[in-house]
C-alpha cells in the first residue's frame, strides 16, 4: 500500500464526504435505537496539517481552510457540527489537525451506538488505534476494509451506516466495490451504504454506475461534487458519492448542503453540484 491520505488531508473532497456524513449520521440519530457504523477505509483517525507530508502540496488551503475563511452564521447543521468536532480536536485554536472519516463519526455517536473503523496499512492502523485506545465504543481492525462487510454484517443493531472509502491504487478497485456491496446488501439489506470515488476525467465511472443499479436492485442516491472546470486536470477537483438506501428526504437536505459547500469552496463558482436518483 502507497497510499498516505495526510497528502490530501483536508482538502474539498474532505470537506465534501465528512459533511455528507455528518448528514448521514443525523439521519440515524432521529430515532431512539441504536445504530452501527462501519469505515472500511479509515486512514489515521486524524491528520496533522503542519507536517512535512500534508504542506507538501497544502491541499488544505483549498478545503478546509477556504471553509473557516467564511464569514456567516447561516450554516447547514452539518456543516456546523463539522466545524465543533475541528474546534474540539484543536481546542478551540487555529487548525492544526484535521479529523478524518472516523473521528468525526466518533463525535456523533451516542452511548448506545458502536463503530468498528478498518485499516490496512500498518502505521495509520497503530496511529489510528492509538487514537480511540480505551474506547469502549469503538472497535479497531487492521484488515482489508472489504472483507469486513462480510465479517461484520448484518451487525446486532440492525441499522445504521457503512463508508466506503478507498484509496483508489488498485485497477479493479471498482469491482472490488461492486461485488462487496452485493456481498454486504445480502447480509444485511436494509444498511445505509456510502461509496465515495474521485472523478479525474469529467465524467464519472458510468460502467461502474450501470452496474450498480443493474445488480443492487434498491434505492441509489448519486451526488457529485466539482470546484472547477478544468476536471481533466490531473489534480483533483471533482468526487462523487453514491448513497444507497438513503434515508427519507436525503436529498432534499444534501441539494441544501452542497449548495452552501459549492459556493464556499468554488472561488469563481465555477464546476458543479448535482443529485440524482439511479
Amino acid at each position: 500500500m502507497n497510499y498516505r491520505h495526510v497528502f490530501h488531508a483536508g482538502n474539498f473532497a474532505d470537506v465534501f464526504k465528512h459533511c455528507v456524513l455528518i448528514n448521514l449520521l443525523f439521519a440515524l440519530q432521529r430515532k431512539g435505537k441504536p445504530f452501527f457504523f462501519l469505515d472500511t477505509h479509515a486512514g489515521l483517525g486524524y491528520y496533522n496539517l503542519i507536517s512535512e507530508a500534508a504542506k507538501k502540496a497544502c491541499e488544505f488551503e483549498s478545503g478546509i481552510n477556504r471553509l473557516l475563511a467564511i464569514n456567516t452564521e447561516k450554516l447547514p447543521l452539518a456543516v456546523k457540527k463539522y466545524l465543533e468536532i475541528i474546534n474540539q480536536l484543536n481546542n478551540n485554536k487555529a487548525i492544526q489537525y484535521y479529523p478524518g472519516s472516523p473521528y468525526c463519526a466518533r463525535s456523533l455517536l451516542r452511548p448506545m451506538d458502536r463503530m468498528v473503523a478498518c485499516e490496512l496499512h500498518p502505521e495509520d492502523y497503530l496511529h489510528l488505534k492509538q487514537v480511540f485506545v480505551r474506547d469502549k465504543q469503538v472497535q479497531i481492525q487492521h484488515e482489508n476494509g472489504y472483507s469486513s462487510l462480510k465479517a461484520l454484517l448484518p451487525p446486532k443493531e440492525r441499522r445504521g451506516l457503512v463508508l466506503i472509502d478507498p484509496p483508489f491504487e488498485q485497477e479493479n478497485e471498482y469491482e472490488q466495490i461492486r461485488l462487496s456491496l452485493q456481498n454486504g446488501l445480502k447480509r444485511w439489506q436494509t444498511g445505509i451504504y456510502a461509496v465515495w470515488y474521485p472523478i479525474k476525467s469529467g465524467s464519472p465511472p458510468s460502467e461502474y454506475l450501470s452496474k450498480l443499479k443493474e445488480d443492487l436492485k434498491t434505492e441509489i442516491l448519486l451526488i457529485e461534487f466539482c470546484i472547477d472546470d478544468r476536471v481533466a486536470y490531473q489534480k483533483l477537483c471533482a468526487c462523487g458519492m453514491v448513497i444507497i438506501n438513503p434515508p427519507f428526504k436525503m436529498k432534499e437536505e444534501l441539494a441544501e448542503l452542497l449548495k452552501f459547500l459549492w459556493m464556499a469552496l468554488s472561488p469563481y463558482q465555477q464546476g458543479f453540484y448535482r443529485l440524482k436518483y439511479l
